[in-house]
């Protein structure tokens, strides 16, 4: 086994290797390799899956809202007439169809006026110098709690551990939630489409995107174009490629810099060794030892002389030998521009002007009679 040093070593030259191919494949346009690449493993769905697929995902209206909204605080006994002005007043001048991320806002700060609990989850989700460690949702844990109040205020969690990329947790969370119980079913798919596809879960992160894309209503421009882009990227990915690799010392190198040096960050880190050492094992294997392939270069001429007047198609250590003959010139006793054609003549001389100062060309000249001058007085000696 190679030893996971120079595992690391090798992979980072293979990765290297592996984005300046795959930008040379783009530049040709290779469009049919591509599309074979992104296309999605075909599975026979089943029942379930089938229902799941033909399933759509629509915003609640306004109006639906604020009826939940005030649903729910009833059945909770909230009776504070003050509270109860301060929600009536967020949902003032609503108009019916607002964008349904606005509504979550104001979903959210509703809750937040009535439910200190809320209060001081939304207080502790601040970006601006956030804790190491993300605040306890401790309303995942109770029980008897209304669908309305858990999914809604569990998405804004999930959507505050995005941001801090602790993509783990905010899948863990988004799992435990129902799409059809939150007033934007685009923002929940979305949320988790993005954990999927920054965890590699390559086939849930392609399920998710195709119901965000396909089975969502009234999905915003910013989360369609990203899903897209998420959506081509995951159906590339192949295990034990160099882009898996890539992105899984991306993945290590962001759970290193939130603090966690656990188990889960040791097994990608394992899982990252085994994929190079694979690799690498591949590619010395394919290449009949590795280094000591010197020899067969020539295009398999064997040992014979090397009579093709191309070059090589690379740098290495030739096969064949030759006498070591050179041609006799006698070269410098004539002017002129060498083996060149008039017409190229002219146009080296034209780069020349492009690329030295004005006065080069007198100087040259200038210098050629002082020269010539010398030569002379040299011979009358």
């Amino acid at each position: 086994m190679i030893s996971t040093k120079r595992s690391l070593s090798i992979g980072c030259g293979l990765i290297a290797l592996f984005i300046f191919t795959s930008s040379l494949s783009a530049q040709k346009g290779d469009k049919k390799a591509i599309e074979k690449a992104i296309k999605p493993t075909q599975l026979v769905p089943s029942k379930k899956q089938e229902k799941e697929d033909n399933e759509l995902y629509a915003p609640l209206s306004t109006e639906e809202v604020k009826s939940q909204l005030f649903q729910w605080m009833a059945n909770a006994g909230i009776k504070d007439q003050q509270h109860l002005q301060a929600v009536t007043q967020i949902w003032a001048n609503t108009g019916a169809h607002i964008d349904s991320r606005e509504q979550f806002d104001k979903l959210i700060e509703s809750f937040k006026i009535v439910d200190p609990e809320v209060k001081q989850l939304v207080k502790a989700c601040q970006l601006i110098d956030a804790d190491l460690l993300a605040p306890q949702a401790k309303f995942l844990e109770q029980k008897n709690i209304s669908p309305f109040y858990l999914n809604n205020i569990g998405l804004y969690y999930a959507h505050y551990l995005i941001q801090r990329r602790m993509y783990d947790r905010a899948l863990d969370v988004l799992e435990q939630l129902d799409v059809k119980e939150v007033i934007d079913p685009a923002t929940f798919l979305f949320d988790k489409a993005v954990c999927q596809h920054q965890l590699l879960k390559r086939t849930d992160g392609l399920k998710t995107i195709s119901q965000l894309l396909n089975n969502t209503e009234k999905v915003p421009v910013s989360y369609n174009s990203i899903a897209i882009l998420m959506r081509s990227e995951l159906g590339a990915l192949r295990r034990d490629s160099l882009q898996e690799v890539s992105r899984k010392m991306k993945d290590s190198g962001r759970r290193l810099d939130l603090g966690r040096g656990g188990q889960r960050v040791q097994k990608v880190q394992t899982e990252i060794v085994a994929s190079l050492d694979s690799l690498i094992e591949k590619i010395e294997g394919g290449g009949g030892g590795g280094g000591g392939g010197g020899g067969g270069g020539g295009g398999g001429k064997g040992k014979g002389d090397i009579k093709s007047g191309d070059p090589a198609n690379d740098s290495g250590i030739m096969a064949g030998g030759g006498p070591g003959h050179v041609d006799s010139r006698k070269l410098g006793k004539k002017a002129g521009w060498g083996n060149m054609s008039p017409k190229e003549a002219s146009r080296a001389k034209n780069e020349i002007k492009k690329h030295f100062p004005a006065h080069y060309r007198a100087a040259m000249k200038a210098h050629a009679r002082e020269l010539a001058k010398y030569r002379d007085r040299n011979k009358q000696r």
